[in-house]
């Protein structure tokens, strides 16, 4: 009597082992794709990026001519005078004087509401990162206590 062939219906091994390895590399191609896309998750509670400038600002050539700095960042060290505005949409309007300036002028630095976590009050010494804007009005792109 001749034999049958085996029933191949069942799953074997190599089956097994080759949905295994599929498997496997769907999920680290997975945990490549959200590492790119998503980085640390922000898990780092509090960490905020450091911001580099070129350097800081000098307050007699911005009051001698504010336009030729247009565009360009600035470190500014300062005090805060007192608020000169505030509205939701725009953020806060300060008074600032600046540190290391023996002229003692203040200057204008509008601190969007990106920013509304920093206690600003008046006296307070912060460290600004200051971009120049169109109309000579500096923008905080970044404020820290000092």
């Amino acid at each position: 009597m001749p034999r049958r062939p085996r029933n191949s219906s069942g799953a074997n091994a190599a089956h097994i082992l080759g949905l295994a390895g599929g498997l496997l590399f769907i999920l680290a191609v997975g945990g490549v794709v959200a590492f790119l896309f998503l980085g640390d998750g922000g898990s780092s509670q509090g960490h905020q990026p450091k911001v580099t400038v070129g350097s800081d600002l000098n307050l007699r050539e911005y009051l001698d001519n504010a336009n030729s700095l247009r565009g360009n960042s600035y470190r500014l060290d300062g005090k805060v005078e007192e608020q000169l505005r505030w509205t939701r949409d725009r953020g806060r309007l300060l008074s600032v004087n600046i540190s290391n300036s023996a002229d003692g002028s203040p200057v204008p630095v509008l601190v969007p509401q990106d920013f509304s976590h920093v206690n600003i009050e008046k006296n307070t010494s912060l460290t600004f990162v200051v971009e120049v804007g169109d109309n000579g009005l500096l923008f905080a792109r970044d404020v820290r206590p000092k």
